[in-house]
Order: structure tokens, then C-alpha cells, then sequence
């Protein structure tokens, strides 16, 4: 997981030779466990657990936009997520390519599993990176880049919450021999920030990076949701994110 796959690069590429500096105005993003935040179902901030099962039921955080107005030509999204645990460094059990399994946390566009409509209905190509460690020891950082085919991009209404991704993580190597130590341990976790991109390079992108429930967090997450400020960031620090 330590690689982007190659068509989540090449959005990123892409991305990079972005002309215009103009973000589109609005727009807000949120995280939740079981659910999208709004949307009826009640997504959850809190995910507390035993840690006592090996096996069963995956835990899933979705994370969502309300997107910014103009989108007209919507080709593909990249998102920044931050883990911060309230031990350092971050523990084993978070530490997926490491202690745990990589294929432990899996992120991919959602399709139609939750009260918030998909981003797009379209199929998403593109893959992830997690690098724990990242900013500090006891952090980590989850990126992904999705993007439709060019052809079919269009316009993407600001009306309502969209679901934009499905964390998954499972509970493989949590206890007895071979587990990884500290699933009991509080982590916040933050939608840092969400590009929308548009598949004219001379149109302004859609940069989000605050939101009503932009934090979700583990067994009750320290001191979150101070652990990772949120600011404002011009399109410019936006895309040092994903170098």
C-alpha cells in the first residue's frame, strides 16, 4: 500500500499542472462511522471496541462533501485523511503494511451503501497510500485519488451531502499470538482535506477543508479534534500534500 496505483498517479500528475489558482467557493466535508453524518441514517462519531474478535463484522467510516458550487466537469476527487493515536508512537494495530495485514484498511469510492446519494454513478479508477509516521510518530496519513473516465465527466450538484469514500477496517491479528498491540488505544481521525477536480485544467477546482463533523474517532480519540488543526489552504498547499 505504500504506492498509489497507476491511474490514482496520474490524477495526481494531472492535478499538478493545474493552471488556475481560483478555488470554487463553498462546499464542506464530514466523517462518520457506519453511515454518511447527515443523511438520515445517523452516521456515528465515535467507533469504541473490545478488541477481543480476530474475525467478524469490518467497521467503516464514510467520508463525504457537500461540494462547492461550479463544479461543471467533475472528473475525480484526491483526499487527505489523518490518524493521530493518543500513545506514541502510533501503535502496532494501526500500523497496516507493518504489524497489520495491509489489506486491514481499504478505501475505495462508495456505491450506494450508504443515506448519502454517491458522488458520482459512474465507476472510479485509482487507488490509496498510507504511510504511518507521517507528520510524527504517533501519526499517520491515508491519501486516495479516484477519478471517472474523462468522458464522462459533468456537473455535480452543491444541494446535498455526497458520499465520497468507504473506509473499511477489519479486525484481522487483534488478539492472541501474532496480534498487533494496541487496538485499545484512542485515535482521532481527520478529513484533512478533498480536491475536486474538473477535467478542464483552465476551470477552478474545488478545494474543501472544513466541514460540521470533519472528525470521527476510535474507542473515544484522546484529544481529539484538536490533535489535527484545521485551516484554511490555498490550492497551491493543497497539492504539496500529494508530492
Amino acid at each position: 500500500m505504500k504506492k498509489f496505483f497507476a491511474l490514482a498517479a496520474t490524477t495526481l500528475a494531472l492535478s499538478a499542472t493545474v493552471a488556475s489558482a481560483q478555488n470554487l467557493p463553498g462546499g464542506s466535508i464530514n466523517l462518520a462511522w457506519g453511515d454518511c453524518y447527515f443523511g438520515g441514517a445517523g452516521g456515528t462519531v465515535d467507533q469504541a471496541f473490545a478488541c477481543n474478535l480476530n474475525t467478524g463484522a469490518a467497521f467503516t467510516l464514510f467520508a463525504s462533501v457537500v461540494p462547492p458550487t461550479g463544479l461543471t466537469q467533475f472528473v475525480g476527487t484526491a483526499a487527505v485523511i489523518d490518524f493521530q493515536s493518543a500513545a506514541s508512537p502510533m501503535p502496532l494495530w494501526w500500523q497496516y503494511g507493518g504489524c497489520r495485514l495491509s489489506t486491514s484498511l481499504t478505501a475505495a469510492p462508495a456505491a450506494g451503501v450508504t443515506s448519502c446519494p454517491d458522488l458520482t454513478n459512474n465507476p472510479q479508477f485509482g487507488g490509496i497510500d498510507y504511510a504511518y509516521g507521517f507528520g510524527g510518530l504517533n501519526r499517520a496519513r491515508l491519501r486516495t485519488a479516484y477519478a471517472i473516465d474523462a468522458g464522462l465527466a459533468g456537473p455535480v450538484s452543491d444541494a446535498a451531502e455526497l458520499t465520497v469514500l468507504q473506509l473499511t477496517i477489519n479486525k484481522n491479528r487483534t488478539t492472541g499470538t501474532g496480534s498487533c498491540a494496541g487496538c485499545l488505544t484512542p485515535v482521532c481521525i481527520v478529513f484533512n482535506s478533498l480536491l475536486l477536480d474538473q477535467v478542464n485544467p483552465a476551470l477552478p477546482k474545488g478545494v474543501v477543508t472544513s466541514g460540521p463533523q470533519q472528525f470521527a474517532t476510535w474507542q473515544g480519540g484522546g484529544s481529539c479534534p484538536g490533535s489535527t488543526p484545521t485551516q484554511s489552504r490555498t490550492w497551491g498547499q493543497v497539492k504539496s500534500l500529494y508530492r
